[in-house]
């Protein structure tokens, strides 16, 4: 441990409101406790945290992914203005078409934008969250598992979806490499 040993952690552990007074498990551990079978559950916890943003979110992207299946009819109705040889229509549906395709690029920017300072948010949350979590448990619990242990798990995980992930790309390249050699 550091140089503050057992009494760092648990003097950290009551400023940071994880473990009650009695001397118990404080409130914020038994929460995330109830969370342990049920991730959906965990993840509407975040979700609920910051309804606005994220029905912001949620609004902007179903507005826009409207907007591109509108572009269809859009481009449908042009193409019925063009053959009906309507001089001022065209202009009226070339308009429309426009507006769909700018109202779906900007609303996809707007969700991008409002996600970016949301997620950053949730992530911060939850780290503190799953921080006030482990320094919660009693001084067993670190005795029994070495604190780098979750850490190296985590980054483990991570590298191994990475490598899978690295693997299939690169087959799959090289799989498209030979074939636009044998077309050549």
């Amino acid at each position: 441990m550091d140089r503050f040993g057992v009494f760092g952690v648990v003097v950290l552990a009551r400023v940071t409101g994880s473990l009650s007074t009695s001397g118990g498990v404080g409130t914020r551990m038994a929460d995330l406790c109830e969370y342990a079978g049920r991730p959906l559950a965990f993840i509407l916890r975040y979700v609920r945290c910051r309804p606005i943003a994220h029905t912001a979110i949620l609004t902007a992207v179903l507005t826009a992914v409207a907007c591109s299946v509108g572009t269809q009819y859009g481009v449908k109705f042009l193409v019925d203005v063009l053959s009906n040889h309507n001089g001022a229509g065209v202009w009226i549906a070339f308009g429309l078409l426009g507006s769909l395709i700018t109202a779906d690029n900007l609303l996809w920017r707007l969700a991008g934008w409002i996600a970016n300072y949301t997620f950053v948010g949730v992530t911060g949350d939850l780290r503190r969250d799953l921080f006030r979590h482990l320094t919660g448990h009693s001084q067993s619990y670190f005795a029994e598992r070495m604190p780098g242990t979750l850490t190296s798990r985590v980054v483990r995980h991570f590298d191994e979806g990475f490598a899978v992930r690295f693997i299939e790309r690169q087959s799959r390249d090289t799989v498209e490499l030979s074939l636009a050699d044998l077309d050549a």
